[in-house]
């Protein structure tokens, strides 16, 4: 066997290695991910990403917060950031991961999805490779990734959706973002029964906060046979409005405020749904593992 046989049988040998100390980092890691989704856009989802993860934060939990709405994303407007790399930039032209994920909070960082479209972003296999990669590194440092998603249901979004820890669904009283959430539900829990749906519903009237919620719970009980947990509801406030126009969450503009509590409690009850386990008894799932599989078509 002659010394460049040698070499390339150590690189191999090293390469594999590498992998199988990977998987069980991802194996032994505690970190829990969420995905927050809308069956349509402006019910505030972004907004409430923000805010749920500041709640967590302040809870002590090490947070990063990803917007995965590329090129449209709002999270670095909603906390009055002006990033200087988005996650597109990861993605295309391998700036490093630590150079896009961006403090903010205490225990709380974000990637930013970007606001100035270009051009069209396509998914392919090197990208896909990519942010696997980036969710590796993440889920080492953080207990909860909180993904923002982007409107619309794709093959990439489906994946993740599909892998993550729990789904966060957002919905307001009016009537399409309950029948928009509600298909939005239908597509999740067809593709993935066992998949754990929590509700919030947002904007809504002071004299009936738990309406939206418990109305779409009996729904999908009802002709899915789901069970779906409502985390619970922030009221409309104009306090909400005046944090959007001066680009702080109102988490931290309006900590005493009404719908700054709402929250708190949002987040307070997540916390206390967590567990080593999922619904049914059976042991909680290895989220990376599944996103690579399900994004391969397994």
């Amino acid at each position: 066997m002659n010394h460049n046989d040698q070499a390339s049988r150590l690189r191999e040998r090293v390469e594999a290695i590498r992998q199988e100390k990977r998987k069980e980092q991802i194996k032994t890691s505690s970190c829990r991910s969420v995905a927050i989704v809308s069956g349509k856009g402006g019910v505030g989802k972004s907004n409430i990403a923000t805010n749920f993860a500041i709640q967590l934060a302040r809870h002590g939990e090490r947070v990063l917060l990803v917007d995965l709405d590329l090129g449209m994303g709002n999270v670095h407007i909603l906390l009055g950031e002006r990033p200087t790399y988005h996650l597109n930039d990861y993605l295309e032209r391998a700036i490093p991961y630590e150079q896009v994920k961006m403090p903010y909070f205490e225990r709380l960082d974000y990637i930013s999805g970007g606001s100035t479209l270009q051009t069209i972003f396509a998914w392919d296999d090197d990208k896909m490779d990519r942010l696997f990669r980036l969710f590796e590194r993440a889920s080492a440092e953080y207990d909860t990734i909180l993904f923002d998603m982007g409107a619309g249901i794709s093959q990439e979004t489906i994946a993740l959706i599909r892998s993550v820890d729990d789904v966060i669904v957002v919905a307001t009283p009016e009537p399409t973002s309950i029948t928009d959430a509600y298909s939005m539900m239908k597509y999740i829990i067809l593709q993935s029964p066992e998949q754990p749906v929590h509700l919030i519903s947002n904007r809504t009237p002071s004299g009936e906060p738990e309406r939206t919620g418990k109305r779409l719970q009996e729904t999908v009980r009802q002709f899915l046979k789901k069970e779906v947990t409502v985390l619970g509801s922030l009221e409309e406030s104009t306090f909400v409005q005046r944090a959007v126009i001066e680009q702080q969450p109102f988490s931290i503009r309006f900590p005493n405020e009404q719908v700054a509590q709402q929250m708190e409690q949002i987040a307070k009850k997540w916390l206390g749904l967590e567990s080593d386990t999922k619904e049914n008894g059976k042991p909680r799932k290895n989220w990376l593992e599944q996103f690579r599989t399900f994004w391969r078509g397994g």
